[in-house]
């Protein structure tokens, strides 16, 4: 699981700077409000900086990648049905979805996300209010930094349910093929070189099973999601 913690003060020195990001958020009016880090249990830890619209209807949240050569922001709105809209400027890759970092809607877990690579940050804001708009329930509020450290803790949970998913379907899979194929080498149906061959097949199978897996999760009912 990932930890998420409010790090507003002394913290945010180890946020890593995004001038142009910041630039563009404050030309549309945006507040710093303070900073959150991302504490996975394996892995580094990620800073960064939380922004406040205007009207208090959104968090704005500019981020580089864990290599730290890209930058890129999302805008995320908690509506007061417990929906989350969420639009940002990510370019969208296989290898992003791969590594799970691209964002995807999970309509089973009221998870509405999409994307505006290249685009201005007014655009993506101007997006953004306009998907926002077309729920009927009307977005709470977003002000404080409890606030956006709870509704990060709810994306992240949403994401990492579905990665869980993924991995066990695809570690099913890789250990019925391997078990499977042992026990049909050893009653002498199976030379040594073909045993090889299939367990080679049943690892290839296990990484196309994860993503897979993990993109037909985000169709699971409502009752399996996080709330």
């Amino acid at each position: 699981m990932i930890e998420i913690r409010d790090v507003t003060g002394a913290g945010e020195s180890a946020v890593q700077p995004t001038p142009e990001h910041d630039r563009q958020l404050n030309a549309l009016g945006f507040t710093r409000l303070g900073g959150l880090m991302a504490i996975p249990k394996n892995g580094d830890s990620q800073t960064v900086a939380v922004w406040t619209s205007p009207d208090g209807d959104a968090f704005a949240v500019p981020e580089r990648n864990p290599r730290g050569d890209e930058t890129l922001c999302y805008f995320r709105t908690r509506l007061t049905d417990g929906t989350i809209v969420d639009t940002s400027d990510e370019p969208v890759s296989l290898k992003g979805f791969f590594v799970g970092r691209t964002r995807y809607p999970v309509p089973g877990a009221r998870y509405d996300a999409d994307h505006a690579p290249g685009k201005a940050l007014s655009e993506v804001w101007r997006l953004h209010r306009q998907r926002t708009a077309r729920w009927e329930a009307r977005p709470g509020r977003h002000e404080t930094m409890a606030q956006s450290v709870a509704l990060t803790e709810r994306a992240v949970a949403v994401f990492v349910r579905a990665a869980q998913v993924g991995t066990g379907v695809g570690m099913t899979a890789f250990v019925a093929m391997g078990v499977g194929a042992t026990l049909f080498s050893k009653a002498g149906g199976m030379s040594a070189g073909m045993l090889d061959l299939t367990l080679l097949l049943a690892g290839l199978s296990m990484a196309l099973l994860i993503p897979a897996s993990v993109a037909a999760a985000r169709w699971l009912p409502a009752p399996f999601w996080p709330r």
